[in-house]
């Protein structure tokens, strides 16, 4: 008898339903923390992947272009804002060279009709299905494309590098076609078109769209290219510390601030 006693007492002991439920709800309330942070985490590698394999393509398109047709001066570019020169310019670098499924020259429709915000959410005032200074498509992987031409010479000078010396025009992507958020830095992105290829607009030899003062302030995000492309994040979004020559990365991921631009 004594030795059955014993047994009952050492019977592991049932958790009671309020336990249970007190053990859910902390679940809960870790789960509502970490998903969203690990939701932006996996938008933000979609996306800087998608920038970076872009980049790759358009620097083989340049070449390609180059050795075929010429360099870009000899491309019919016209004149500033031209809308047949933003079409020659996107039948050159982006048609001879990517699948085009839709290509709406400069009669809009490719893009989402509404302005591209800025960072802080303000309109840019660029809305690229009504402008007809650029020439819009749409390629693969629903990636939508945008160029216009800001000088046919390629005579601009954006800074005191070779890259940056001779810039003839722009190219604007958004990785998620007409899903929002339509956002410089977010899912919106520029490269610069000049004498010697394409480079992404924020560079640290850009002196004009500078990364600090036009992404890292989370003012405008027409400076965040670079970064993205060089440092293969979006970390810009989460810390205002980062520099070209020191930090390159935030420290803590749960210091992330996921309330812009969603």
């Amino acid at each position: 008898m004594q030795k059955q006693n014993s047994m009952k007492s050492i019977r592991p002991r049932a958790f009671s339903l309020a336990e249970v439920l007190i053990t859910i709800g902390i679940i809960g309330i870790v789960a509502t923390i970490i998903m969203p942070m690990m939701s932006a985490q996996h938008r933000e590698r979609q996306t800087t992947t998608s920038v970076r394999k872009f980049y790759s393509q358009l620097t083989q398109s340049f070449a390609k272009s180059n050795a075929e047709v010429g360099d870009p001066t000899v491309w019919s570019l016209y004149f500033p804002n031209s809308p047949d020169g933003a079409n020659n310019l996107m039948d050159v670098a982006i048609g001879a060279y990517y699948k085009v499924i839709k290509d709406c020259d400069s009669n809009g429709g490719c893009w989402a009709d509404m302005d591209i915000r800025y960072l802080d959410n303000t309109s840019s005032g660029i809305n690229l299905s009504t402008d007809s200074s650029y020439s819009t498509a749409r390629i693969v992987d629903g990636l939508l494309v945008a160029t216009r031409v800001l000088d046919p010479a390629c005579s601009l000078v954006y800074g005191n590098e070779k890259n940056f010396t001779r810039v003839c025009g722009e190219v604007l992507i958004d990785v998620n076609g007409k899903k929002p958020p339509n956002q410089f830095g977010y899912d919106t992105f520029k490269f610069y078109l000049t004498k010697f290829g394409f480079f992404p607009a924020g560079e640290r030899n850009d002196l004009t769209t500078t990364f600090e003062n036009h992404c890292l302030d989370s003012k405008y995000g027409t400076g965040c290219t670079g970064w993205l492309i060089h440092r293969s994040n979006m970390d810009y979004l989460h810390c205002s510390d980062l520099s070209w020559q020191g930090k390159t990365s935030c420290a803590n991921i749960f210091n992330y601030d996921h309330s812009q631009g969603i």
